[in-house]
């Protein structure tokens, strides 16, 4: 995992590109821009671990260009649950749950991240307390999401399962 420039990365990502990006929707720009500036870049290669099973959890990540593959332990080997792509979180669920990693997150491909870490998250809902509450609306549509396609899920396993 390789360190970015903010400064960087809004010369080769325009924060109006950033803004159109699921998790920043409806954000202000000048909201975006404290993102960027406060959090930490991070660029992996494919097949890099973000984090594996069983990490504490102090910060969630924004999948900025890219894709992670996210996964849970079975028996010996890992076994998919979802893929993130960008504009897409990972790890949030359990920086507010407060527990250590359920799962292994690996970059598909190269990939850069922004890391928001539980203060930076905190410092936020201080500082910009408006571009917080549509950040985490933003982040609890997503996890809305992720339950309807896990529900789907169990079903079509049960319908498999009473055959």
């Amino acid at each position: 995992m390789q360190p970015v420039d903010p400064e960087v990365l809004l010369s080769e990502l325009p924060l109006e590109h950033l803004r159109e990006l699921a998790t920043f929707g409806a954000l202000p720009e000048d909201a975006v821009r404290w993102l960027i500036e406060n959090g930490k870049i991070v660029e992996l290669e494919a097949d890099e671990m973000l984090f594996k099973t069983g990490d504490r959890v102090n910060e969630f990540y924004i999948v900025l260009i890219g894709s992670l593959s996210t996964c849970r332990p079975l028996k010996d080997q890992l076994v998919l649950t979802r893929l993130c792509q960008p504009g897409e979180h990972v790890g949030f669920t359990g920086m507010i749950a407060l527990h250590d990693r359920y799962g292994t997150a690996i970059a598909k491909q190269q990939s850069i991240l922004l890391e928001i870490s539980s203060s930076q998250f905190y410092q936020m809902h201080e500082e910009l307390p408006q571009a917080f509450g549509i950040l985490l609306l933003n982040l609890t549509r997503e996890l809305a999401r992720n339950v309807g396609v896990l529900g789907d899920k169990i079903t079509t396993l049960s319908e498999t399962l009473l055959r």
